[in-house]
């Protein structure tokens, strides 16, 4: 995967940067992890010193009940922050959520409990990198996005693979099940501009080929893909005891009664849906976030006729969306310019 900037690392603070919500509750909280790190002397060490990074993180918690949820149920990942590149740590737990329908004997809930125990670790890197002011705001909302599309990957694979296992699909690499699948996921909005915050849901278009062959009964490829679709939203979405990943949606506005969960391409010319100006997801702006790779998808492209989506004026609509240029999404996914789409 694809490293960006370096960043220094939380133990290397020469200021505390936040004050906890009061010295009583630092010492209590301090008290409470250092039983909990009993066998880590270096764990044990790390919350005893007064250091500016210890101080840190002991007020931070104070000051968050989330995080310091997190940190009471995995104390360890409090040495993962403060001696870890940012940068490398973050990549390598998005690496991980991408890689998490692959664990040997995977079933449904196996991979929903592994995606939100490891949105929550998540969130407290990111969480305490974004308190600690070290990292800049911009960065936090690319971050929580490539984590979004990692996750929605791994359900994507997760529901085609075992649409394969059952019988229903017939995948050209059951390896690698979105290659040739004909299964397309675009991120829309704040997702699809990678801008992301921590409530933020997931705004997204499911499109299929039924000419694709992957479907062992053509007649039915779209009750088959409306399945798989319900089941990687129920992956994505569904509460637990361990939270859910990130909500999911693919009734977009402005009419979600009457947005179907996917869509086939000649389908998507049938009308212009102008949701990215007047109803809140920003339709100007989509890019690739899961399934099969879009090959030959490139800004400035007048139709891309997989989709059927028409690129209007991208030039003038460029410099309202500036902040949405981004070259690649994570895993070598092209972005699409700033465009009006066609449905």
């Amino acid at each position: 995967m694809e490293r960006g900037p370096v960043f220094p690392k939380l133990k290397d603070l020469r200021d505390p940067v936040i004050r906890p919500a009061s010295q009583e509750q630092l010492e209590e909280l301090r008290g409470e992890l250092i039983k909990l790190a009993d066998g880590n002397p270096e764990l044990g060490s790390f919350l005893a010193g007064d250091t500016p990074a210890s101080l840190f993180v002991l007020s931070a918690l104070t000051l968050s009940q989330y995080l310091r949820d997190i940190a009471m149920r995995s104390p360890r990942l409090i040495l993962q922050l403060a001696n870890s590149e940012p940068g490398a740590l973050i990549a390598q737990r998005i690496e991980e959520a991408r890689n998490a329908w692959k664990t040997e004997d995977v079933s449904e809930a196996r991979l929903m409990s592994d995606l939100r125990l490891s949105r929550q670790d998540f969130s407290f890197f990111v969480g305490m990198f974004d308190l600690s002011r070290t990292i800049d705001t911009r960065q936090i909302t690319i971050w929580l996005s490539r984590f979004a599309a990692a996750a929605l990957n791994s359900a994507v694979d997760f529901s085609l693979r075992s649409a394969h296992d059952s019988g229903k699909l017939r995948l050209d690499d059951p390896g690698q099940p979105s290659r040739r699948s004909g299964f397309f996921v675009l991120g829309m909005g704040k997702f699809g501009a990678e801008e992301l915050n921590y409530s933020s849901d997931i705004d997204i278009v499911v499109v299929f080929n039924p000419e694709a062959g992957v479907v062992r009964e053509p007649d039915e490829a779209s009750d088959v893909f409306s399945r798989i679709v319900r089941r990687l939203i129920k992956i994505m979405q569904e509460r637990t005891r361990d939270g859910y990943v990130f909500r999911t949606d693919v009734r977009l506005r402005p009419d979600p009664g009457a947005t179907p969960l996917l869509r086939q391409p000649d389908l998507r010319r049938s009308r212009e849906i102008e949701i990215g100006h007047d109803h809140g997801v920003a339709a100007t702006r989509p890019v690739q976030a899961a399934g099969q790779r879009i090959h030959g998808l490139r800004q400035g492209r007048r139709d891309a006729d997989i989709f059927g989506i028409a690129v209007q004026n991208p030039r003038d609509l460029a410099a309202q969306n500036a902040q949405a240029l981004h070259p690649v999404l994570p895993f070598g996914a092209p972005f699409m310019a700033p465009s009006q789409v066609v449905v």
